[in-house]
C-alpha cells in the first residue's frame, strides 16, 4: 500500500475543533425542536427525564430489592373514621413504633362523628413521637415564602406538636418527584418537613442541616413492610423501635410518579426518611462538570475514530478496509463506545450515589460525523481566505 493512502493522525486542536462543532450542531437542532410546536411534548417529555431513571432501571433488573429495616408503613386505605384512626395509631403506639408519621390531614371537624374528632385530638397530644402532616397551598407562595397553609382542625388548639408539610419538589411539566424538601419558608418562619423531623427524631438527632432548600432522594429499589389494619400486633416485629407511617397505598387520588414509577405518597415519604437517616442522598454533578465530562466524552470518541481510520487505511486488504470504514462498523463502534461511557455512570451511581448526566454527551457522539466535516468545510474556507 502507498504511504500516500495512509491517513495522518489529526491534532489535538483538530479534534479539540470538532468536538466543538458537535456541540453546535447539537445545540442548532436542540433549538429547532424546542422551537416547533410539532416537537413541543416530546421537547417537554425529554427535558423531564434524568439519567437517574434509566440507573435505577438498571439496579430493578440486577438484584432483588433490599428490604427496609427502619421503615414500616401501615395502609389505612380501608379506614374512613378518624375514632378508628385513633384506635389504630394507639395500637401502634403499644407495639413500641420509635417515631409515628401520619400521612393525613385531619381537615375541619366530622359533625356526624364528633366523637372521632376528640380521640384524634387527645392522640395527638398523648405522645410525643406522633408526627402529624399539614400541607402547603400550591399558590401561596409569594415569591419568597409559603403564605397559607392546610392543618389539621386541632392545630390551634392544642397549642405546640409534631407537624411538618409533605409537599416535594416537582419537575414543571411532568409532576415528577424527584426531590424531598428540607426546610422552607411558611408564615415568617423556617419550618421543616415531616420528612425531616421523622428522620431527626428517630436517629435522637439532627441528621441533615436544618436549611431552606432540598435533596434528591435515593430510591434504590427497598421493599417497605406493608401492614394491614386490622393486623398490628401480629406485625410487631416491624413496628418495634421502628419509623412507622399509617397512609393510603391504594388511593389513586394520593399515586405520584417518580423514579420508581407510580407510587403511593406514603412510600414516597418512606424512600425520603431512608435518605435522610441513610445520608445517601443523590449528588448531581455541576453544571461546569457536565459540560466538561461531555467535552471529553466527545473528544474521546473523535479521537479513538480518527485512530481508528489510521489503522484501516494501513490494513493491505481492500475488502477488509472497506468492511472496517462501512457505517455499519463504525455504528456498531460508536454504540459500544456509548455503552461503556453508561456502565462508567451507573457504576459511579451505584458506588458513591453521584450522578452524572450523560444526555448532552450521548445526543452529540451521533453527530461527530457530520461535525466533523461541517468543520474540514470551514477550516478549508479561513485557510483560502
Amino acid at each position: 500500500m502507498a504511504e500516500t493512502n495512509v491517513k495522518k493522525k489529526s491534532p489535538l486542536w483538530y479534534i479539540a475543533g470538532a468536538t466543538v462543532t458537535t456541540f453546535v450542531v447539537l445545540w442548532i437542532y436542540k433549538t429547532i425542536a424546542l422551537n416547533l410546536s410539532l416537537f413541543s411534548p416530546l421537547a417537554k417529555a425529554i427535558g423531564d427525564y434524568s439519567m437517574d431513571d434509566f440507573y435505577y432501571q438498571l439496579l430493578a433488573q440486577a438484584d432483588e430489592a433490599d428490604s427496609s429495616t427502619v421503615v414500616s408503613i401501615v395502609d389505612i386505605t380501608d379506614v374512613y373514621s378518624r375514632d378508628e384512626l385513633a384506635d389504630l395509631i394507639v395500637q401502634v403506639e403499644e407495639q413500641g413504633a420509635k417515631v409515628l408519621g401520619i400521612d393525613c390531614v385531619f381537615e375541619g371537624l366530622k359533625f356526624e362523628n364528633p366523637y372521632g374528632d376528640s380521640l384524634i385530638a387527645a392522640v395527638a397530644t398523648s405522645y410525643d413521637n406522633i408526627v402529624f402532616a399539614y400541607k402547603l397551598i400550591s399558590d401561596s407562595w409569594d415569591g419568597e415564602q409559603w403564605t397559607v397553609t392546610r392543618n389539621s382542625f386541632f392545630a390551634d388548639s392544642l397549642g405546640k406538636y409534631n407537624q411538618g408539610f409533605i409537599d416535594f419538589e416537582r419537575s414543571i411539566y411532568g409532576d415528577m418527584k424527584r426531590n424531598v424538601i428540607i426546610a422552607d419558608s411558611v408564615i415568617g418562619e423556617l419550618r421543616p418537613s415531616l420528612c425531616k423531623i421523622v428522620a431527626d427524631k428517630y436517629a435522637g438527632q439532627e441528621v441533615v442541616k436544618m436549611k431552606k432548600g432540598d435533596m434528591r432522594v435515593n430510591f434504590s429499589p427497598t421493599e417497605f413492610q406493608i401492614i394491614p389494619p386490622d393486623s398490628i400486633a401480629e406485625y410487631g416485629d416491624y413496628i418495634t423501635d421502628r419509623v412507622v407511617f399509617l397512609g393510603t397505598m391504594r388511593d389513586e387520588s394520593d399515586m405520584h410518579y417518580t423514579p420508581q414509577g407510580k407510587i403511593a405518597g406514603v412510600k414516597l415519604l418512606a424512600y425520603s426518611v431512608e435518605t435522610f437517616l441513610n445520608q445517601n442522598a443523590i449528588k448531581e454533578a455541576s453544571g461546569w462538570v457536565l459540560w466538561l465530562v461531555s467535552f471529553l466524552l466527545v473528544f474521546t470518541v473523535i479521537f479513538i475514530f480518527d485512530r481508528y481510520a489510521i489503522l484501516v487505511s494501513k490494513l493491505d486488504n481492500e475488502l477488509l478496509r472497506y468492511l472496517l470504514s462501512s457505517i455499519l462498523v463504525k455504528g456498531i463502534i460508536k454504540f459500544l463506545l456509548m455503552a461503556a461511557f453508561v456502565w462508567w455512570a451507573f457504576i459511579l451511581f451505584c458506588q458513591e450515589n453521584i450522578s452524572v448526566n450523560l444526555a448532552y454527551a450521548l445526543a452529540a457522539i451521533p453527530f461527530t460525523v457530520s461535525a466533523e466535516n461541517l468543520f474540514n468545510i470551514l477550516l478549508n474556507n479561513f485557510k483560502k481566505k
